[in-house]
């Protein structure tokens, strides 16, 4: 028998995150060889303060081990032009200097009252004997007193337990390597390299697509999710403040492309003191390589004078055993790769369309059997009056208004019988035309619960 579960999720350009699933094991043999996930979340609202050092509102223990967190968080403010900053650190009490993957921050400036924006970030860490903590904390920057309500809402971590962490600088455009080599057992189930910068990558002014940085892969099937935000560093506010460009994702062999363009976003910033002077941003997508190549970072500012910059970037790309690819219109798998543990299902739709007014629309599908499943969602559209939702009916719902570029994590629950899940959303504010949405990405990764 087959269940429909609408799972509803936010997003203006949404990277959004929903989430997982329990049941029993089918397609890929016993569940106790699936990645384990731990989940937290606290839906707020959190008041951020203007401390120098504010405490943490939400934190996730794990054993000690290799992980990765994944943290999705959105901001709400009744005052323009606040200027807010969340990081998720990693910790296991150890003293000295931690890894730069340990941890990662992430800004955005408001742009008008009454405004919400979100934040994806990723911290990873190995830590063999010692449990880890996850912790999620915001802080508004602004130099200005608070005069209205400036908090973090519906927020949520998910670790996954690893058996190979490897943690590796990114490289410049233009630099050659080769893929770094596993850090753990070589029979691992769940095998995890993380790239990371410690320093900004400069947005050159072109017409075309630049590399920033690559993080050379192996040969095999890899889901990756990419994070960092995009701040202005100068510009000349009373000319013409807005800067405009675009960044995407580009998964490759070494000889040739396999995806011209794996995932893009639009980048809107202003100049330094302007509404939007830094935001947040997240890319995600899944495919094989053949051969070894890399996955590149792709940046490219095509109006406005100001200096753009890439600010802790991310690239976290998760080695999978087999990888079903399918398109999200209809939730059908068109490709299957291998076969083992992980086990990851990837759809997408084919070409931009557009929704109507009412009422709530499906935008996209997957179709997943019976087991546990940690499953997260991009849209990618452009509109203030738009509202989707997360949620299983029964468990209650995550509702959020968006503008821009989500991400959204979702739940645990259990899927007992195979079923199709699917991403709604619907406009809220008045009437117009058709809202155009550019894609929708659905990733599934089969996991189990401790």
């Amino acid at each position: 028998m087959e269940r429909t579960v609408f799972w509803q999720g936010a997003v203006a350009s949404v990277a959004a995150a929903f989430i997982v699933l329990a049941g029993t094991p089918s397609e890929v043999g016993a569940a106790n060889t699936d990645p384990t996930v731990y989940e937290a979340h606290d839906y707020g609202p959190n008041h951020m303060s203007q401390a120098s050092n504010p405490a943490a509102y939400l934190t996730l223990k794990v054993p000690a081990g290799r992980w990765v967190a994944w943290a999705r968080l959105q901001t709400y403010s009744t005052q323009i032009r606040r200027h807010i900053k969340c990081t998720l650190t990693a910790t296991n009490g150890a003293l000295g200097r931690p890894s730069p993957a340990a941890g990662q921050s992430a800004q955005v400036t408001t742009l008008a009252q009454d405004e919400f924006d979100t934040i994806a970030l990723t911290a990873s860490i190995k830590s063999l004997r010692s449990q880890v903590t996850f912790a999620l904390r915001c802080r508004d920057e602004s130099s200005t007193q608070q005069r209205g309500n400036v908090d973090a809402l519906q927020s949520r971590i998910v670790a996954m337990r690893l058996s190979s962490l490897t943690q590796t600088q990114l490289q410049n455009a233009g630099s050659s390597s080769s893929a770094p080599s596993p850090q753990g057992r070589s029979t691992s189930p769940a095998e995890l390299t993380v790239g990371y910068r410690t320093s900004d990558l400069s947005i050159p002014k072109s017409g075309s697509p630049q590399t920033l940085a690559t993080l050379a892969l192996a040969a095999g099937l890899w889901s990756i999710r990419t994070s960092f935000s995009i701040v202005a560093l100068s510009g000349n506010e009373t000319g013409d403040p807005i800067n405009r460009g675009n960044c995407r994702l580009v998964l490759a062999t070494n000889t040739s492309p396999v995806s011209t363009t794996a995932d893009a976003v639009f980048v809107n910033i202003g100049d330094p003191g302007h509404d939007e002077d830094r935001e947040a941003y997240y890319l995600d997508t899944s495919g094989a390589l053949g051969t070894p190549g890399v996955v590149k970072l792709q940046c490219w500012q095509t109006v406005g004078q100001g200096e753009l910059v890439v600010r802790n970037l991310r690239i976290a790309a998760l080695k999978d055993a087999s990888l079903k690819i399918g398109n999200a219109s209809t939730g059908s798998v068109s490709s299957s790769y291998g076969r083992g543990i992980p086990a990851v299902r990837y759809t997408r739709t084919q070409a931009a369309f557009q929704i109507p007014d009412s009422p709530e629309t499906i935008v996209g599908w997957i179709k997943l059997p019976a087991g546990t499943w940690y499953v997260y969602a991009k849209l990618d559209f452009d509109s203030t009056s738009i509202v989707c939702h997360l949620g299983v009916p029964e468990l209650g719902e995550d509702q959020m208004d968006m503008v821009g570029h989500e991400l959204v994590l979702g739940r645990v629950t259990e899927l007992e019988s195979f079923s199709t899940l699917g991403v709604s959303c619907e406009r809220i504010q008045g009437s117009g035309p058709p809202i155009e949405i550019s894609y929708v990405h659905l990733t599934a990764i089969r996991v189990k619960l401790p």
